[in-house]
């Protein structure tokens, strides 16, 4: 089994810790993106500090980066594994 993906994640508001979770299986139309550099922004201060999106708790937090393309779907056709990308600030997590 891999190792898992780890990051930062909002474990309560104002606390971020190191965390884990298990690499996703990607759908069709997805891309595994391993990251390779990310910024924190005042979108992530604010919901660090102040909750802005409740659903964010237990979550990992940073959402702008940089990465190489580990694996593409089935139907991804643009781009190929070994690509270096930047993943744009609305993803799933």
């Amino acid at each position: 089994m891999p190792d898992p993906m780890k990051g930062l994640v909002l474990v309560e508001k104002g606390k971020v810790a190191l965390g884990e979770r298990p690499i996703p299986e990607i759908g069709p139309h997805e891309a595994l993106v391993r990251t390779t550099a990310v910024s924190v922004c005042e979108t992530d201060y604010e919901i660090i500090e102040n909750l802005i999106m409740p659903p964010a708790v237990g979550r990992f937090v940073g959402h702008e980066g940089v990465g190489v393309i580990e694996a593409v779907g089935s139907e991804v056709t643009y781009f190929k594994p070994g690509e270096r990308v930047c993943v744009p600030p609305v993803t799933q997590s």
